[in-house]
């Protein structure tokens, strides 16, 4: 696009002003545009004597690419840390310490799965002794057993019967000590996907009342506000956003963030209560995916949830041959849209059609021809 700048002077006071508007709003009657006069300036007296931004109007194929950003939602993070009292215990109770990390980043874990274990000088050793002591028994056992094989004479019930007391007894022990140990331990509470591990942490070293793992849940979607953010969004932006893609519930579309590229997949809204059955019926019925002006994905074929944040790309039919102009330079009204166009010194209030917005460009349907010049508006 060439946008370049131009630059003009009047300077003939207010009164010179007042009357080139009156006299183009005359002019402007003449030549049946009556319904724009109370609508707008016949010229553009913004920038009478300051320089003047314009562009030009150009021709040839132009690609829409839609972009929008979506954000990462419905996320709960379960932290994981090890408390002072805690480490005291570890210390001065069981002797531990910290033993291996046993999960990666981006890995997914079950509840009940073991993420970091400690070494207890303490609970090992209580752990040998009565290891031994089951072991022992069940020697003690199987000799008494194979005696009376031998001589069914022998009985030895009644020690049989010790032992295997011995035993589980051994067994319940053994179980508190890997109980104790499991206390001691990271245990994931809930299903999810690993997000963070401490580097102290991986590198071998207790951190104390610092996170050390960050596991998410897999209820995580994304959402794309088409209105946009009222605070930084025009009304402009948010048509420009609603009207480009129709979002159908299974249509799939490429997000990046960075150097990532991702699949997401249009669900619906999270909460509607839909079955997996009625959300099928939904994709192949082609059922909108648009909710209160939001569009919900869900992450196609990567369970873990990376990006706070991904940028949807959708290539749109390229417009061949077609007419188009910075949408900087387009003005709307109520009864019409309109550009100021250059004739010599002056920009006069041209009406257009326009069509689609590409990106920053509006394509031209009438009104303009290839090479007008149009001051920019904003």
């Amino acid at each position: 696009m060439k946008n370049k700048n131009y630059s003009f002077s009047i300077g003939k006071g207010r009164c010179s002003a007042l009357c080139a508007v009156l006299l183009s709003l005359s002019m402007l009657s003449g030549c049946g545009n009556s319904d724009m006069d109370s609508l707008i300036l016949s010229k553009d007296v913004t920038y009478t004597g300051i320089e003047q931004e314009t562009t030009e109007v150009e021709k040839g194929d132009i690609s829409p690419v839609f972009e929008q950003m979506i954000e990462l939602q419905g996320v709960e993070e379960t932290t994981y840390r090890v408390e002072k009292d805690k480490v005291e215990d570890l210390e001065y109770i069981y002797k531990a310490e910290l033993d291996q990390v046993l999960v990666s980043v981006g890995d997914r874990v079950n509840a009940g799965e073991t993420m970091v274990t400690f070494k207890s000088e303490t609970l090992d050793k209580e752990l040998k002794e009565r290891q031994n002591k089951k072991s022992e028994a069940v020697l003690k056992k199987e000799h008494l057993l194979r005696l009376m094989e031998i001589d069914t004479n022998l009985d030895f019930t009644d020690d049989i019967a010790i032992l295997d007391e011995e035993i589980r007894l051994a067994n319940v022990q053994i179980a508190d000590v890997q109980n104790t140990y499991n206390s001691i331990n990271i245990i994931a509470e809930k299903d999810g996907v690993v997000k963070y591990i401490n580097p102290s942490v991986q590198d071998g070293f207790l951190v104390v009342g610092s996170p050390m793992i960050t596991v998410s849940n897999d209820d995580g979607y994304y959402i794309m506000d088409m209105m946009g953010d009222d605070s930084t969004a025009s009304e402009g932006d948010a048509k420009l956003v609603s009207t480009d893609v129709d979002f159908c519930i299974g249509d799939v579309y490429t997000a990046k963030s960075y150097m990532s590229e991702y699949k997401v997949e249009v669900i619906p809204k999270p909460g509607t209560d839909i079955s997996d059955a009625s959300a099928t019926d939904a994709a192949e019925a082609g059922e909108s995916g648009i909710y209160d002006g939001k569009v919900y994905f869900k992450l196609v074929g990567d369970d873990a949830l990376k990006e706070q944040f991904l940028t949807v790309y959708i290539e749109l039919p390229e417009n061949k041959n077609a007419l188009y102009v910075d949408r900087k330079a387009v003005i709307s009204s109520p009864k019409g849209d309109f550009v100021y166009k250059q004739y010599d010194n002056e920009f006069i209030a041209t009406r257009i059609v326009k069509g689609e917005e590409v990106g920053q460009y509006v394509i031209i349907k009438e009104g303009l021809e290839e090479g007008d010049v149009v001051s920019m508006s904003e």
